[in-house]
Parts: structure tokens; sequence; C-alpha cells
């Protein structure tokens, strides 16, 4: 006996086909009620300029902090800088779990993080001891920082969907691009006022700035009431999912060594023989090609949706130029060619995170979701950076002598250790690129079985019920959710084309 369907008009399936919008995103649809548009008009075009005077001023001082180091001469002073980044990261997916709950929160968090730093700052400033001044200017800048960019992440999603990679890339470009300006000043800062006058300076430069970025931040949406800040299951069911552990994975192992550069370029000039002030321009061309690589990167990974590509690029890009540039690296000229080419590729790969939050939940409209994911990356990718410091420190040995052997003796091992941990990275986005290869193949079989169905429905001696029999049989041997990257509405085409004789 043949089977009915139930009733689907044929021209509701596209409707039926749609995912729901959640939360704030549900307005990225609608541009009639008085909002902005997105990804382009004055308001994201001011919203990104406030976004990347925020993210310039936060993050100079970490990423220029070589110079810091290079000046005092204390090994445990140059990894300030790496704790700062690590805590910020660390804190970051509860901050974005607070604002989910608490939106009204967004402006004031800002504000107060943006003392926590001038706080810093001015304490960092009058430290007498290396142990007081990487905890001012390690955790607790990073709180700072943590507070005054969180809000920035979820306004992000609101002014840019199709450009959000674009965007996030040009956002935190700004980092090495300030940081490559500030970097010749904060060493001519050092050489003639010292410690205390170059930080305090900074303090107030620090401050200024921050204002008028805070100030050109503005929500897109209507801010909206606090929902129930009570976790839900559904809320992390993202755990389950086999891609989370692979760019997880990858996201950390490339933290462990990323800032090997940034940290000790300077340091390795000097031992080479090289004067500080080219320590100093090494690591500002660094912060130079970070800036270019993290918009490309993020071009890149916009550009059809792509996201493995750009991993695997940024990966053994920086392997490569590890290996063979800077471990055999005494002149000038081949130092600079590493940091720029280290500087973009290396420094593109945070641009991905937001393109692996949207692969992992595999919604382009969930934005609470890919904020969650996004939160849950960056947590994990602070841990291992703060762990590298550590790591960092039981690799180099500071009394080793300086030979004419691979890495100049003393760094060889720091060297190999960043080369092989870019390797690996590299292993997560071919893993995820498998995955992607197979989950296409997959749809490439429902979409023959599709056409199949297709043509027997153009044969009037076949019923709806045989159609529904060979959709089932099909059914029965794949699982009961689609592979991530497989379009959800293939059975419903199948319904489709099965009533279209009547």
């Amino acid at each position: 006996m043949d089977r009915e369907l139930p009733p689907l008009p044929i021209q509701d399936v596209e409707a039926h086909t749609t995912p729901p919008v959640h939360g704030a995103s549900s307005s990225t649809v609608v541009q009639g009620d008085g909002l902005q548009p997105q990804d382009s008009g004055k308001g994201a075009y001011v919203f990104l300029i406030g976004a990347c005077i925020i993210e310039g001023v936060s993050w100079a001082l970490p990423y220029s902090w070589g110079v810091f180091g290079a000046y005092s001469g204390i090994t445990s002073v140059s990894a300030t800088g790496v704790i700062a980044n690590g805590f910020q990261q660390i804190v970051m997916p509860f901050l974005i779990y607070f604002l989910r709950h608490y939106p009204r929160s967004k402006k004031t968090m800002m504000w107060l993080g943006m003392l926590i730093c001038a706080v810093a700052l001015n304490a960092g400033a009058h430290a007498k001891a290396p142990i007081p001044l990487v905890i001012c200017l390690g955790p607790i800048y990073g709180l700072g920082t943590a507070l005054l960019w969180a809000p920035i992440v979820g306004y992000i999603s609101e002014w840019f969907v199709k450009r959000r990679s674009i965007a996030y890339g040009i956002v935190t470009g700004m980092d090495g691009l300030v940081s490559a300006a500030l970097t010749p000043v904060f060493t001519i800062c050092l050489n003639n006022f010292g410690y205390t006058t170059t930080l305090l300076g900074w303090a107030i430069g620090f401050t200024t700035l921050s204002i008028i970025g805070i100030l050109c931040i503005k929500p897109r949406l209507p801010v909206s009431e606090a929902l129930p800040a009570v976790p839900k299951a559904r809320d992390f069911a993202f755990v389950h999912k086999p891609l989370l552990w692979i760019l997880l994975a990858a996201t950390m192992v490339q933290a462990l060594a990323q800032f090997v550069p940034s940290a000790y370029i300077p340091s390795y000039c000097l031992d080479i023989g090289l004067s500080p002030t080219l320590g100093s321009l090494l690591l500002t061309l660094l912060n130079l090609g970070e800036a270019i690589g993290q918009p490309l990167l993020g071009v890149l990974a916009d550009y059809k949706n792509i996201t493995y590509s750009p991993m695997v690029l940024s990966t053994i890009g920086a392997c490569l130029e590890t290996f063979l540039i800077w471990g055999y690296s005494r002149q000038l000229w081949s130092l600079i060619a590493f940091v720029l080419l280290y500087g973009s590729t290396a420094g593109g790969f945070s641009t991905l995170r937001v393109r692996f939050a949207t692969a992992i939940v595999n919604d382009d409209t969930d934005t609470e979701q890919d904020l969650l994911v996004f939160g849950v990356l960056t947590a994990m990718r602070g841990v291992a950076i703060v762990v590298s410091g550590f790591i960092w420190a039981l690799m180099l040995d500071g009394n080793a002598k300086i030979t004419s052997d691979y890495g100049a003796g003393k760094w060889s091992k720091l060297i190999l250790y960043v080369g092989f941990m870019m390797l690996a990275a590299s292993l997560g986005g071919c893993g995820a690129l498998i995955r992607t290869h197979k989950a296409i193949v997959h749809e490439v079989s429902l979409d023959s079985l599709a056409d199949e169905t297709s043509a027997h429905t153009e044969n009037p001696r076949y019923g709806v019920g045989l159609i529904i029999s060979m959709y089932e049989e099909h059914r029965s041997e794949e699982t009961a959710e689609p592979p991530q990257g497989v379009s959800a509405k293939i059975p419903k085409l199948i319904i489709t084309k099965a009533r279209d004789p009547s």
C-alpha cells in the first residue's frame, strides 16, 4: 500500500529548509526597521575604526615588549608580554558568556577594562623588582585588555556577516601595525628617558586613545534584556563534534610556538652581534608582517568560506621559514626576510578562529553559538600561550655560548621547537580537509539520489510510495544526522520532486 506524504506545499519547501535565526542575528535580514546595514555603511565603518583603535592600543605594549625585555637584560621579564596575551585569552570565554546573558554591561565592561589597564601601566612603571612588574603588566594588564576587548567580539558579529573574517583580520591586524609603529618609539624613549618615564607616557597615550575608541563603539542592534544566566546543555552541544577537537588541538599547538620570535628576536640580535636598534627594527618588521598577513588570510578565509587551506598555508609557511631561514640567519638581510614572512604567515593564524567557530557550529546565523565556540578556542589558546613561556625558559640556556652552528648554538633548541610545533599544527588543517572532502563526497551521493528520484517521478508508472521506499532504504544506510557541511534540505528536495506529478 502506498504511504501518503504529510502536506508540504512545494512553495514552502525553501522556508522549511532555512535554519531558524537565533538571538541577535535575527536582524541580519531586516533593513526596513531603522537598523543600519551590515558589512558596509557609515555605522559599520565607524565601529571598525573604534575597534581598530582598541585593538591597537591594547596590544601595542605586549607585542612590543621584546625591546623592554632586551633593555632590562632580565630573561624572566621578556615573557611579560606573552603572559598578558595568554591571560587575556584565558578569561575571554567567561566574559563572552557573561555578556551573552547581560548584554547591557558591554560598555561598562569596556570602561572598567580601560581603567584596569591604566592602573596596571602606572603600577608597572614604578615596580622596583621583576616579580611585581610581571604581575602588573602580565595578568593584571591582560585582564584589563580582556574586559576592553570582549564586547567588541559580539559587536563584530552584529556589524559584519559576509565580510566577518575580513573585518576581524583588519581589526586584529592593527595590533601588529600599531606595535610596528611604536616599537622604535619605545626604543628611543627607553634609551633617552628610561623605563619609568616611557611607561608613564604610554599610560597617558593609552588612556586618551582608548576613550576615543570606546566612543566609536556602538551596537547595531537594540540592547536586549538580560537572559537567564543558567547554562543549558544544548549550549555546549558542540563539544561532541570531532571537528572542534581537531581545530582546538591545532590552535593550541600553534600557540605554543607562535610568539617565540616576538619575545626573543631582539635578544637573538644582540647575541649574533647586531645592535639593539637593529633588534628593534626587526621586531617592528615582524609586527608589520603580522599586520599584513592577518587581513590577507581573512580575505582568503572569506573567499567561498574556505577555512583549512589558509590554516595549512599559515602553519606550513611558518614551519619552513623557521627551519630554513631563522636557523641559518647571521646577517641582517636574512633576519629581515624571516620576520616579514613569519609575521605574515604565523601571525595571520589568529584571524582564522572566527572561521573555525563558524565551521564547527555549521550555521552562519547562530551568532550566539559562534561566539561561545570562539571563546572556547580563545581560552585554550591563552592557556597554551601562558604555558609556552615556561617551556621556552626551560629550553633556553642563558649561559650557553654563541657558536657558528645551527641557531647560533644557544638558540638551536628553541628554533627547532618552533618549526616542529608549526608542523604539528598543520596536521590539524590536513585532518579537517580530509573530513571536509568526505562530507563533499557524501553530499554528491545524496544529490545523485535526488536526481535519480526526480527521473523516476517523471515516469507516471512510479508512485509516491515507491519513491518514499527508495528514500527510506537510502536513509537506513546513513547516520541519523547528516555529516557536517552537508545540506539538510536534500530529503525535502526528494519529497518535493516526488509530489511534482500530482
